[in-house]
């Protein structure tokens, strides 16, 4: 490795974390990152932000997570509407002495890229990478990942990618003969699991597992019974348990309304991570398809794999290609000393990919799985989303097979460049996601009219609800975020896990239109005709026409 003596720990991080503050504010505008962007408004950024707030804005029950303000009346476990809940519970307890319209998003963003420098300045420094030029850059290389910053505009808590370098750097630390003791490392992965919970169940899928292969590895290579690792495992799996279960994941976390499309739907085409950026961004083999249409996405077979946006960007690309042809006679033994990481690795890979395999547009290969394992794959929907370890652990051999290049400098030099190269090829994500934070805030269903007959209503109704016709975005999104600033229950909400079904949601119709609640009628669902007939002179007196549908009054 470069640098015996080198750049120290405590350098090593802060230099990681100021790396990741100027990249941060490079990379959006501050009215993003305190959150008054229009970007808040719309999309999932605008379902994230609502469905704070109408957590917010609820009384506390049992389990602490559940809000009836989204999904009226079965309600909802906040977790699975992206809240973060880390920061959300605490947001709660102060949320009266806050703005009305406060959401910590815009700093949760900022957060994640100043950790996310930080882990990998410890990943590096841990691994031997020491070098006073070799470790910054190196740094920067992680935060030019263009799968983190794929998820800037649309999942703010799938940005915390710092718990898959930490994870990573907890398995090289367990597997290293007498460098951390078993009470050490059990506190450690507790911490780290229940953090990854607390932000994001598919980031704990993630690192939970790294923990359980570095536990088998730790045990063949250092001499630890498996006995011993497997009271570690258990030690620091009881906390995540207890927060599951305290938080409503195991009671409130399964439901029949969602918006996935399932597993083989939301995977990874086998050409994500060689196209995607400035330099190979192949128009034959881009999704054409909505927002992403302007965003260099690799071919989207399915109409799902923008979920797979795994590009590695083309300078870590051509960094593997020169590692792996002056450092191939080493690969076997990396490997059979690693080989419980290196089999999650192709696992994750596998996963991501799911059971229906393409190559841009052709399909290699469709497995029909047993019918008792299609539930636990999709149980994460989003495969696609798997490869996000191997990416990090290709880009860490990267630069570790730079910095044993015989002569430091030879190994600076060829790490600058191919950081520029990662910078240029990086360009178009970055500028598309300056220009969607840059956006203005929408007028759709923000005007006092109806922010009026919002606050007059004790619950909102939309038809069709979310999972049985209506569209997520143009049709959800804005009326959540009335209702959720109204602090008034809504039927429906943009949310992975929806408790209840479609006709359950339908029944409430049967009453006809009830005293206090505010009834929201797409055309594409039933239009005027079909309402006279339903609810008679009820609609002259009580129903106003709006773009798209009809509007029936308390």
């Amino acid at each position: 490795m470069v640098g015996n003596v080198g750049i120290s720990p405590k350098w090593a991080l802060a230099w990681g974390a100021s790396i990741g503050a100027v990249y941060v504010v490079w990379l959006l505008p501050i009215n993003h990152l305190a959150g008054t962007s229009g970007l808040w408004w719309i999309g999932d950024p605008g379902a994230h932000v609502s469905a704070l707030r109408a957590y917010l804005n609820d009384d506390w029950h049992v389990p602490i997570l559940y809000t009836r303000h989204l999904n009226y009346p079965e309600g909802i476990n906040a977790a699975f509407a992206d809240v973060i809940p880390l920061v959300a519970v605490p947001t709660k307890m102060f949320a009266d002495l806050l703005p009305p319209d406060f959401h910590y998003f815009g700093y949760w963003l900022a957060f994640s890229y100043v950790l996310q420098g930080v882990a990998a300045a410890w990943l590096l420094h841990l691994m031997g990478v020491r070098d006073r030029v070799m470790l910054p850059l190196a740094v920067v290389l992680f935060l030019l990942s263009p799968a983190m910053l794929f998820r800037v505009h649309a999942h703010a808590a799938l940005t915390f990618h710092a718990a898959i370098l930490i994870a990573l750097a907890l398995y090289f630390l367990m597997t290293r003969p007498g460098a951390i003791s078993n009470r050490s490392l059990m506190l450690s992965l507790a911490m780290l699991a229940c953090v990854a919970l607390l932000v994001h169940p598919y980031l704990l899928a993630m690192v939970v597992p790294i923990f359980m292969v570095g536990l088998v590895d730790r045990a063949r290579l250092c001499d630890h019974g498996m006995s011993a690792q497997a009271v570690v495992l258990l030690g620091a799996l009881a906390p995540v348990i207890f927060i599951m279960w305290a938080g409503g994941y195991l009671t409130h976390g399964v439901g029949q309304l969602s918006g996935g499309g399932g597993f083989g739907f939301n995977s990874m085409n086998l050409v994500a991570p060689l196209i995607g950026g400035h330099f190979l961004d192949m128009p034959s083999l881009q999704d054409q398809s909505g927002l992403y249409g302007t965003w260099p996405v690799p071919y989207d077979a399915t109409g799902g794999q923008f979920e797979g946006y795994n590009h590695l960007g083309l300078g870590v690309i051509v960094g593997l290609l020169i590692v792996v042809m002056t450092q191939w006679r080493r690969l076997p033994s990396l490997v059979r000393r690693h080989a419980g990481l290196f089999l999650l690795m192709v696992g994750f890979t596998l996963y991501a990919i799911s059971n229906k395999a393409f190559a841009a547009g052709i399909g290699l290969w469709e497995i029909s799985l047993p019918q008792w394992m299609m539930p636990l794959a999709e149980q994460f929907r989003a495969s696609g989303r798997f490869f996000w370890p191997v990416g990090y652990l290709l880009v860490l051999c990267m630069v570790l097979g730079l910095s044993a290049l015989r002569g430091p400098s030879l190994g600076r030099v060829l790490l600058a460049g191919l950081v520029v190269v990662q910078v240029a090829d990086t360009a178009p994500l970055r500028g598309m996601t300056r220009e969607a934070a840059a956006l203005e805030a929408p007028m759709q269903m923000n005007d006092s009219w109806w922010q009026h007959q919002a606050e007059r209503a004790e619950r909102i109704y939309l038809f069709p609800a979310f999972g049985c016709g209506a569209h997520a975005f143009e049709d959800i999104v804005p009326l959540q975020r009335l209702a959720a600033f109204s602090a008034t229950p809504f039927n429906t909400g943009l949310i992975a896990r929806g408790v209840g079904n479609c006709v359950d949601k339908e029944s409430v119709l049967a009453e006809g239109l009830m005293d206090g609640s505010l009834y929201v009628f797409l055309d594409d669902y039933i239009d005027e005709t079909e309402l006279v007939s339903r609810f008679g002179t009820q609609v002259e007196q009580r129903c106003t026409p709006f773009s798209g549908g009809h509007v029936c009054t308390p």
